[in-house]
């Protein structure tokens, strides 16, 4: 049996129908869903792409961090090293000095020690030997010493300058008559007593009153007080040197 016109007309109708209804009833609401499934998916990958854009990103300036972090910390190294050094540098120097200046300290102590203890000893010895001389210049002293002592005494006044004899007869004429004071180890002998006398009125130009005294201090010599002054020529006075210079 073959179909006829009208039934294969009506086939075709029936399929013309069957595809509008397909398209009309299925077609748009599956690509509408697919339609909607592309863009979704093209958004996530789009969202995709920008968050693995934002996480390269975040990634690089973490790099960029991580990279200035360690230039930071290298040079925070570079410079406490360097910082150490010079510290550790100046505390050496300090260091040095101060034990420069204790080795000087300690040397200028030993030395002045040493001078000290030299000075002690010279002094020691000065004392010994002033100690000695007094000792042997008192032993010495006797009249005749005394009588040579005078005689160089009266040797020196005979030879005073000119302004020395006047101020020692402005000083006797200033005080009006006055008393000349001799005093002398040992009694002196009448011709010593002439002899002294007559240049002590020579020297005074007056014919001042002598008052003669003795005193063993002296150990040997002479002493005679004009006003305002003290001439004395003795042992005592050698004595007294040396024990002065022993105590320097």
């Amino acid at each position: 049996m073959y179909p006829d016109a009208t039934t294969f007309v009506l086939e075709v109708i029936n399929f013309l129908v069957l595809l509008w209804l397909l398209h009309r009833f299925l077609y748009k609401p599956v690509q509408a869903v697919l339609d909607a499934r592309v863009q979704a998916d093209a958004k996530r990958s789009q969202a995709m792409a920008d968050e693995r854009k934002a996480l390269e990103a975040s990634a690089a300036e973490l790099a960029r961090e991580s990279a200035a972090l360690a230039a930071r910390r290298d040079a925070a190294e570079q410079a406490l090293q360097q910082a150490i050094q010079v510290e550790r540098r100046q505390r050496l120097e300090a260091l040095a000095k101060e034990l420069e200046s204790q080795r000087r300290k300690e040397q200028a102590r030993i030395a002045e020690e040493g001078q000290r203890s030299q000075r002690q000893g010279e002094q020691a010895l000065r004392a010994r030997a002033a100690a000695f001389v007094a000792g042997y210049l008192q032993r010495l002293a006797t009249p005749a010493v005394e009588d040579a002592v005078i005689a160089l005494f009266l040797e020196d006044l005979a030879a005073q300058s000119d302004a020395a004899r006047a101020a020692l007869r402005y000083s006797c004429a200033e005080d009006g008559h006055v008393d000349l004071e001799v005093t002398t180890a040992f009694p002196a002998a009448t011709d010593v007593r002439e002899r002294v006398q007559q240049q002590l009125h020579a020297l005074t130009g007056d014919a001042h009153v002598t008052v003669w005294r003795t005193d063993p201090a002296l150990v040997a010599g002479i002493c005679v007080q004009v006003p305002g002054h003290r001439l004395e020529a003795s042992l005592r006075r050698g004595v007294e040197a040396f024990l002065a210079e022993a105590a320097e």
